[in-house]
Formats: C-alpha cells, sequence, structure tokens
C-alpha cells in the first residue's frame, strides 16, 4: 500500500482514521485493501515529492498520550515522505461536514482543470471560516482541520 502512496503527487483519503493513543506509530487509515500505518508511511524514503495530500479521516493529525507534543501522526508521515502539502483532522469529524470542507478546497485549488496546491492553506481556512459562519454552535463540523506545510 505504501508504495502505491509514493507513486502520486496527489492523495486523497476519504476512509477512517484510527488512532492508537498508546502507540502513535499504530496510527492510521482504514483502506479497502488493508490497514496504513504511520509505521508503514514512516518506513518510505523521502523520495517522494508529492504536492497535496488531503485526509478527510477522523484523526488524523492527532497524537498520543504518552508525549503529549508528539508529531507521530498520520499527516505529519505524509508530510515526511514528500507531500508539501498535507490536511488533516485533530479529532473526529462527521461525514458531512468533511465533505463540505474538502469540496470547499478543492474549489479553491482547482484551476482550469488543474489542481494547483500553492493555495491549500488559505483554501482550507477560507473552508473553515464558511462552515463556522454557516454552523456557529457546532464546531465539531469545521474545528478539527489543520494544515502542514506551506
Amino acid at each position: 500500500m505504501t508504495a502505491r502512496v509514493a507513486d502520486h503527487p496527489v492523495a486523497h483519503f476519504s476512509c477512517h482514521g484510527v488512532q492508537n493513543v498508546r502507540d502513535p506509530s499504530r496510527n492510521g487509515l482504514a483502506l479497502h485493501d488493508g490497514f496504513l500505518t504511520v509505521a508503514d508511511l514512516r518506513a518510505e524514503a523521502p523520495a517522494l515529492r508529492g504536492d497535496f495530500a488531503f485526509l478527510s479521516a477522523c484523526r488524523t493529525a492527532a497524537g498520543g498520550v504518552r508525549l503529549l507534543d508528539e508529531a507521530l501522526t498520520v499527516a505529519a508521515a505524509l508530510h515526511r515522505i514528500g507531500y508539501r502539502r498535507v490536511i488533516g483532522t485533530l479529532w473526529s469529524v462527521p461525514d458531512l461536514g468533511a465533505t463540505r470542507i474538502s469540496t470547499n478546497v478543492y474549489r479553491r485549488i482547482i484551476v482550469d482543470g488543474r489542481l494547483d496546491a500553492s493555495a491549500s492553506a488559505e483554501a482550507l481556512h477560507e473552508a473553515v471560516q464558511s462552515q463556522r459562519r454557516r454552523f456557529p454552535r457546532n464546531p465539531s463540523v469545521w474545528a478539527s482541520f489543520v494544515h502542514l506545510g506551506r
């Protein structure tokens, strides 16, 4: 599975994210053909020069509980193997909220049929602000999303 991830300059995961608070290296994504963990991604040589990864999955930017500032997350692992910009989540996200955020991000970064991820941080900010205005009393819809990279 990891080899397939490293083969693509753009990746979008819309699946279940699983957090293991005692062993963050076992955090991962439940994919149709297996489970992709942080350890799997960490084993990859940082040879990929990918541009963008969107993790529309729960807890993909959340680490463990033993070292509270630990950056061992699925989002960080993708960033480490070469994705310059990664969007992940800090906690569980509702499906509809994740769909709205990702749709708004892609509307902003796809220009003339081509993906230009250089504005992905701004696009995420705008998408979050839009959902925040729409659901001001329901931060679970919008507050979990974070951007890594520049």
